[in-house]
């Protein structure tokens, strides 16, 4: 079963990309993660859960104009119904 949401968004390059799972925040158990892929293909920005955050935040500036794809998935790989994000 896919463990990940993804959604598409059309950017302009130079505008700012903020993207925040706030699961461990609202007592969720997901362990989330952030990627933003540009219209290239290629990896533009990654978040995880750190030392100092539960939850990850992604903050990026386009390079180029096109669409971005931001997923949202489960480092544990496990997912329910109690998996907030």
């Amino acid at each position: 079963e896919d463990m990940e949401v993804e959604a598409q968004v059309e950017i302009r390059a130079g505008e700012a990309v903020v993207a925040e799972s706030i699961g461990r925040s609202l007592g969720s158990p997901l362990s989330a993660s952030l990627r933003l892929v540009g219209p290239s293909g290629r990896v533009a920005a990654e978040a995880a859960m750190g030392e100092r955050r539960l939850d990850p935040l992604l903050v990026h500036r386009a390079e180029a104009d096109g669409r971005y794809t931001l997923t949202v998935g489960d480092t544990d790989f496990a997912g329910s119904g109690n998996h907030l994000y």
